[in-house]
């Protein structure tokens, strides 16, 4: 049986994916912080987390921010380079790359993509 959400993770991965939520947008977020605020070792939580979500705390992070940064790409006039800041990226060029892996088009191709309200 296939449980929906969040319900069935560990209690310390659902506080790190809040946690990583509402601090997604701070490009200086540190795994250490994420560890510490849940109570775990770095190592430990890593683990954790991996274990429940089959992926990184900061692989999670990342989608997190590309997520956000897709809403802003539609409902936004902002530049790229400001959605990259935005959604906590530092570099807007690391951004490009990053949505570009994970979503398979560039920012401005799935900007120029949507369509006209």
């Amino acid at each position: 049986q296939h449980q929906s959400g969040v319900a069935h993770l560990p209690e310390a991965v659902r506080r790190a994916m809040a946690f990583l939520s509402l601090h997604s947008r701070d490009p200086e977020l540190r795994l250490e912080e994420v560890a510490a605020h849940v109570g775990l070792s770095v190592d430990h939580f890593g683990r954790v987390f991996h274990a429940a979500v089959q992926m990184s705390p900061m692989h999670y992070l990342q989608m997190v921010r590309v997520e956000h940064s897709r809403f802003l790409l539609r409902h936004t006039r902002l530049t790229i380079g400001e959605i990259a800041g935005e959604a906590g990226f530092n570099d807007p060029y690391y951004f490009s790359r990053v949505f570009r892996k994970v979503i398979g088009t560039s920012p401005r191709s799935y900007r120029c993509g949507l369509p006209v309200d």
